[in-house]
């Protein structure tokens, strides 16, 4: 195989990817050794989603691996940083439990109406650490995602930043400075990037205008919050109140099913969620089972020699 480019392995600038049916085929799953299995990527359907997202380069080639899970590795960030603490590209899963006091969640929890789990998530491409003075990170190859209810990926995108930052702080510089060269808006670009933010308090992708974050999970991730339109991302909040209640979606104007709620033109944030299950996942190639991130320089460079 030819060595791939950073370009070539991450496309950046496909934004929104729309919630279309999809044909890829799903991605694998790696055989555990550990005592527990994977929970949440089970279904064939999801993990066709999940393939159909990632970098070109990964969708036919790679496998998942489990490498963390609260069900049995703790539930903190500690813990998470420590089991992903040797892997780059990671994706996270996790479960969005219904607010039992909310009417419309208690009807999609009766029997008879199928796997009604809210699943949402995020795939970053550098390593999860703790960084004590809350220094944003990553880069642009990163996206946030809904499976399920009405699966949507956002994935990272120039086009959608402003053109003049007032307060570059939210980009990750020290100080705000007025963008009037194609220098400085190429220099804004490059710290919009770095979206991904953790500390011992919680861990975060995609920050907001307003300090709010694309997805926000607290120190022991137990709760959850996903405001919209981060930096770059556009997004809808990725759990939201129209997402319960047998809601339908439409890409042109999000509505949602009258019978059951009233119209509205845009997802109402579902505020702070309740986590259940969490699982993050690393990426193994296929034909070996060998782990990409362990691999140094090109991950694909002398597999056949």
């Amino acid at each position: 195989l030819a060595a791939n480019t950073g370009a070539d392995l991450y496309p950046i600038g496909v934004h929104h990817v729309p919630a279309t049916t999809t044909t890829s085929k799903p991605v694998g799953l790696v055989r555990t050794t550990h005592d527990y299995p994977a929970v949440l990527l089970r279904n064939a359907h999801e993990r066709s989603l999940i393939a159909s997202w990632l970098p070109p380069s990964f969708q036919s080639t790679v496998k998942l691996d489990l490498i963390y899970s609260t069900d049995c590795d703790g539930r903190s960030v500690r813990s998470f940083y420590d089991h992903c603490c040797h892997s780059k590209h990671t994706l996270t899963v996790l479960e969005v439990l219904p607010d039992t006091n909310s009417p419309a969640a208690a009807m999609n929890s009766e029997p008879g109406n199928g796997n009604n789990k809210m699943l949402i998530g995020m795939f970053v491409s550098q390593t999860w650490k703790h960084t004590p003075n809350d220094k944003p990170y990553g880069n642009g190859q990163c996206f946030l995602f809904r499976l399920n209810p009405n699966h949507v990926c956002y994935k990272w995108s120039h086009t959608h930043l402003p053109t003049h930052t007032d307060n570059q702080s939210d980009l990750g510089t020290s100080q705000a400075q007025p963008s009037h060269t194609d220098e400085q808006e190429q220099a804004n670009n490059n710290a919009a990037t770095k979206c991904m933010r953790s500390t011992m308090e919680y861990l975060a992708l995609g920050k907001t205008s307003n300090g709010g974050y694309g997805l926000r999970l607290n120190d022991d991730l137990s709760k959850g919050r996903s405001s919209p339109n981060a930096l770059g991302f556009q997004n809808e909040p990725l759990a939201s109140v129209n997402h319960w209640g047998g809601l339908s979606h439409n890409n042109n104007n999000n509505t949602i099913n009258t019978q059951t709620q009233p119209a509205v033109t845009q997802h109402l944030p579902l505020g702070d969620f309740e986590i259940g299950l969490v699982e993050v996942y690393r990426m193994v190639r296929e034909v070996d089972g060998k782990p990409v991130d362990e691999i140094d320089g090109d991950p694909w460079k002398n597999l056949f020699t």
